[in-house]
């Protein structure tokens, strides 16, 4: 039988595995959105430890991310490619699976989102974008070559042109991947995690000939963009992917304004963008 499940991880402390702690915030997280999955799954990095093949996955490593604080303590996020492999092996076909980023603490703005809905929304997004997959936008000002390493964009895009296309191109934002439940969000899953456990194209460097325009990087992030938009030259993704973008990433199609918590001013709108990929 079809259905929807949530998966995200979570760091436990520093004395633990180096992260903040967020144990409590998951609870609260699987408490709160348990009415709107069949199952909500979470994982820390002693019981992704625990997995079968997680050898190469979620280690430490020396270089910090100054912009993602902790990142290194858990592998520059490359679990997440571990973990949508290993719930997809387990969930039905053609279900929909949600990696969503643990950090409501951060982003208290998630729980904003219309989760209620959460299931037609996401079969929208596959079905409009005429994929298995989905990730949004970031910000369509936002170009792929503020925050993914030229390192990592050379080695996917050695031609020229390809390469200036896939820098100026909009940046894909990594914290929440929603997949269906089919051979093609397998082989796509596949493929970006044995690209996260080479540590070159995730890590901080190397990056011998940044962007005059570059910031920083994120992780896996870097990977995934070079990915998706490898698959859009291949002709594997529709030209304009991924259409929709959503403010302060809250998956929401209507403006419902929501204000910071502990904050009693300024709303914020929500609702989503219709971009066209261009």
């Amino acid at each position: 039988m079809k259905g929807i499940y949530f998966l995200s991880f979570y760091t436990e402390g520093p004395e633990i595995d180096g992260g903040f702690n967020l144990s409590e915030k998951s609870k609260e997280v699987k408490e709160r959105l348990s009415p709107y999955f069949d199952e909500i799954l979470f994982y820390n990095k002693r019981e992704l430890k625990g997995l079968p093949g997680s050898e190469e996955i979620c280690n430490y490593h020396e270089e910090e991310l100054l912009m993602n604080l902790n990142a290194n303590h858990i592998g520059y996020f490359d679990f997440k490619g571990f973990l949508i492999k290993e719930t997809l092996s387990k969930i039905p076909e053609n279900s929909i699976l949600i990696y969503h980023d643990g950090n409501f603490e951060k982003n208290p703005q998630y729980f904003e989102s219309d989760w209620e809905n959460i299931n037609p929304i996401c079969n929208r997004l596959l079905d409009e974008n005429g994929s298995d997959i989905f990730v949004q936008i970031e910000r369509s000002e936002v170009p792929v070559k503020h925050h993914v390493k030229s390192y990592v964009i050379d080695k996917f895009f050695p031609n020229p042109q390809e390469n200036y296309i896939v820098r100026n191109s909009p940046l894909l934002n990594a914290a929440r991947i929603i997949l269906r439940n089919t051979d093609f969000s397998r082989n796509f899953i596949k493929e970006y995690l044995e690209l996260c456990k080479d540590k070159t194209l995730v890590a901080k460097s190397p990056d011998p000939n940044p962007d005059p325009e570059f910031k920083w990087s994120c992780g896996d992030q870097d990977v995934l963009n070079c990915l998706i938009y490898k698959y859009i030259l291949e002709g594997k993704l529709n030209p304009n992917f991924p259409l929709y973008s959503f403010l302060y990433r809250v998956i929401r199609f209507e403006n419902k304004p929501f204000v910071w918590e502990g904050q009693s001013w300024n709303p914020h709108p929500t609702g989503s963008s219709y971009i066209r990929n261009t």
